[in-house]
């Protein structure tokens, strides 16, 4: 089973439903009102947080430093699970597969290390961060 976690920070002013935003962001769009985010952080924080129990699949690239988007995928040392990040200047997304509640949660947990709440497509919810 695959699940899909959607991040971003948004201004307090900002009209768009988080399924709108989530939408328009799937579709490439613009969207005025998110804030730009560390990207190089972000992808420090991945990599770090999953570096036990989790490898990146052989022959995928690195990153490019100062690249506009990331593309990057972990999988499960052992067992099931895998995830790939897709990573832009203003929001970043990870399509789960048979990856276990709490590896879903340290994902969660970075996204509001970023101050980022999770924005959950399956049944339009959005979180605060507290």
């Amino acid at each position: 089973m695959s699940y899909d976690l959607s991040f971003w920070v948004q201004s307090a002013r900002m009209t768009l439903s988080p399924k709108q935003i989530y939408l328009r962001l799937c579709d490439g769009k613009t969207v005025p009102g998110l804030a730009q985010l560390p990207m190089a952080d972000i992808v420090a924080r991945f990599e770090q947080d999953f570096a036990k129990g989790w490898r990146r699949p052989i022959g995928e690239a690195a990153p490019k430093p100062r690249a506009k988007s990331v593309t990057m995928s972990w999988e499960k040392k052992r067992g099931r699970g895998a995830f790939q990040l897709s990573l832009s200047a203003r929001a970043f997304r990870v399509d789960c597969y048979g990856v276990a509640t709490k590896d879903l949660n340290r994902i969660v947990d970075i996204g509001l290390a970023f101050d980022c709440p999770l924005y959950d497509p399956q049944v339009d919810q959005r979180y605060s961060l507290g």
